[in-house]
């Protein structure tokens, strides 16, 4: 775990990925667009690798903090948050999929009966990324409300 953490961080800092982060972070224009970027990327970096969505988020979420007066800090967190919380299972760091899709990681007895379950059947279906999708409007979406009016 420790080591995705550190991928994750030496992806994000790189001199490209962090230049994005200020890039994108000049984006926004009020505080509630701000909130709703960070949940998106939160989530579409999710996608890629959990880890790196973790780092990525936090990294947005300070360079956000600077730019944006009125930005609340605690909603913003929160919200660095939703990719690991919402959508991180539906990506390619999704242990299960990965697991199902690896034959040394199957029990022979199970081998048997199911083979190999490629990520064209799990992750890649219509399904899951129409389920992906709606996941992650409803997030943004949601990110910016309270519970009441979500």
């Amino acid at each position: 775990m420790v080591m995705i953490i550190i991928g994750g961080y030496v992806v994000a800092s790189t001199p490209l990925v962090y230049s994005a982060i200020r890039w994108l972070a000049g984006v926004p224009k009020s505080p509630r667009a701000a909130i709703a970027l960070v949940a998106l990327f939160s989530m579409l970096t999710s996608l890629i690798s959990w880890g790196l969505s973790l780092i990525f988020s936090g990294l947005y979420v300070r360079e956000l903090s600077r730019r944006i007066m009125g930005l609340d800090y605690r909603a913003a967190g929160a919200a660095a948050y939703l990719g690991l919380g919402a959508v991180w299972a539906m990506g390619l760091s999704s242990s299960a999929a990965m697991l199902m899709a690896t034959k040394s990681s199957i029990p022979p007895s199970l081998f048997a009966i199911s083979g190999l379950i490629p990520l064209t059947r799990t992750l890649f279906l219509w399904q899951s990324i129409a389920t992906t999708a709606v996941l992650i409007i409803v997030s943004v979406r949601c990110s910016t409300f309270s519970w009441r009016r979500c």
